[in-house]
């Protein structure tokens, strides 16, 4: 447990946790040389966008 919380802290789980990742499912086969991988690109960045917003405004 983080230093200051208690041991029966609610998000006790969570506050365990030393890391996070995300990220994109792998690339289709044969979409890396087209110009469609952009478009692949900016749609899996608006799904992990949230995710991102909500880290800088609570994690810092």
């Amino acid at each position: 447990m983080p230093a200051g919380f208690a041991p029966d802290h609610p998000r006790a789980d969570l506050l365990k946790i030393k890391g996070l990742t995300g990220g994109f499912p792998e690339i289709p086969k044969g979409l890396f040389h087209k110009p469609e991988l952009a478009d692949w690109l900016v749609k899996h960045g608006k799904a992990m966008a949230p995710l991102v917003i909500w880290l800088h405004r609570n994690v810092g």
